[in-house]
């Protein structure tokens, strides 16, 4: 959804602050992250929060779907809120895949920051002196993000992680091992 929001701040943007469609599409955007925000801010469960969506978000996403349509043969498709219109269209069924399950996030911005962290990484990778030290490299940077992804300590994992795999012999001791890295969530 992040995307979408960012084009339509843009077209706002080009706008001048105006009244107009990009202010009425941003007014519909905001209502929708206001909503996720208190849903985080009263700690709803995935399950609420997933059957609160059905009933708040969701109706505001097929409203904004239907003003996209409307609006689209009123403005310049290579304008700014012409090109957030007919991107909010085109990945309608993405952006609402939010609504499908309360486990999932608005949108995925805390990912794409990680991956760019890998994207960084490669370039430091150049200069490992070998393939195994590459993998090694790679790993403990997959563990780190991944630990700091689920609100743990780095530092204090890796100790754990690295005090106890020696003594790992099974699949069983591993995803006990990875369990240290994940923190435990109910599935509902």
């Amino acid at each position: 959804m992040m995307h979408s929001r960012r084009r339509f701040y843009e077209a706002f943007l080009a706008a001048k602050k105006k009244p107009g469609y990009a202010q009425e599409a941003m007014s519909m955007v905001k209502k929708i992250y206001k909503v996720e925000e208190m849903y985080k801010d009263q700690g709803y469960t995935n399950e609420r929060r997933q059957k609160a969506r059905i009933a708040d978000v969701k109706p505001v996403m097929e409203k904004m779907k239907s003003w996209c349509e409307t609006t689209k043969s009123k403005v310049l498709p290579s304008g700014p809120i012409g090109i957030a219109v007919k991107y909010y269209l085109d990945e309608y069924e993405h952006l609402t895949a939010f609504l499908k399950d309360g486990r999932y996030e608005i949108d995925n911005g805390w990912i794409e920051r990680a991956i760019r962290k890998f994207a960084i990484g490669r370039n430091n990778w150049l200069f490992c002196d070998t393939v195994d030290g590459a993998k090694a490299s790679s790993l403990f940077y997959s563990l780190i993000i991944t630990a700091k992804i689920n609100d743990k300590n780095p530092f204090d994992v890796m100790v754990e992680i690295l005090s106890k795999i020696n003594h790992a012999q099974t699949i069983d001791d591993y995803e006990q091992l990875a369990k240290l890295l994940v923190k435990q969530t109910s599935l509902h």
